[in-house]
């Protein structure tokens, strides 16, 4: 063997060839790709629901609590953007908005006044389910069967 001829290390590289790496390009539109919020279906928990405040399902009929569970279990076989856009799904924006005093103090009274988007799911003519929607999660918070959160100003609705 010649004393010019270098030894090669398995696994270790080269002084002279470049390192492999993912350029910073590719690196953002596979983040930006994971992130997208309407990629997959619609999820609804139930961990923020305020079960002791004036907005809550214990004054509705049995029967009407069950027609609303099958519509919201309907809804989670639906994409976000087959619901809020256009759908029975509405954003409406920073929960400070909300039209009824009562609705924002409960907000404050639970820690979520901070909250950057508050969302409704509408059933059966009236009847409205309010909450927070991050990505593909919906978290219902308050059950308004009688369209007192946020009342419509057109008549009958």
């Amino acid at each position: 063997m010649s004393g010019n001829r270098k030894r090669r290390i398995p696994g270790a590289a080269s002084a002279a060839s470049p390192k492999k790496s993912v350029p910073t390009a590719a690196k953002q539109a596979l983040t930006a790709t994971l992130r997208l919020p309407m990629a997959g279906r619609l999820t609804v928990r139930w961990t923020r629901f305020d079960y002791d405040g004036p907005f809550c399902l214990g004054a509705s009929a049995i029967g009407t609590i069950v027609q609303m569970f099958k519509a919201v279990s309907h809804l989670e076989t639906m994409t976000p953007a087959e619901v809020f856009n256009g759908g029975v799904g509405k954003d409406y924006g920073d929960p400070a908005g909300l039209p009824n005093p009562e609705a924002v103090r409960r907000l404050q009274d639970l820690q979520l006044q901070d909250e950057t988007n508050i969302s409704r799911l509408s059933f059966m003519g009236r009847q409205r389910l309010y909450g927070i929607r991050r990505d593909l999660d919906f978290y219902p918070i308050f059950w308004d069967p009688e369209h007192r959160i946020w009342p419509s100003v057109k008549k009958h609705t």
